[in-house]
């Protein structure tokens, strides 16, 4: 874990046709979701990536946890981290 543990997870290296709803079924399981998106470029193509934030922070590290190099296809593993917080969310960026 390279980040300080927080209830904003970074996911990457998400299959490029992975969906939103996938991403719930996903990481569900583990808390409460309060945000969850895929970001996608400007022609809306998934840029395979995105981000879950739970409503406490032992979600947050089960989830992490438990899903850091995951399989979700045979192939792909996906990227479990910390991220910062939503720069929306700050007095900076309010």
């Amino acid at each position: 874990m390279s980040k300080e543990p927080n209830k904003r997870l970074f996911i990457g290296a998400l299959p490029f046709k992975y969906t939103e709803g996938q991403l719930v079924t996903l990481f569900a399981p583990f808390g409460r979701i309060t945000a969850l998106r895929i970001i996608h470029n400007q022609w809306g193509k998934s840029r395979g990536m995105g981000y879950v934030e739970y409503d406490d922070l032992q979600s947050a590290i089960n989830a992490q946890h438990e899903l850091h190099n995951f399989a979700v296809e045979s192939d792909r593993t996906i990227i479990v981290d910390f991220a910062k917080p939503d720069p929306y969310l700050t007095p900076e960026g309010a």
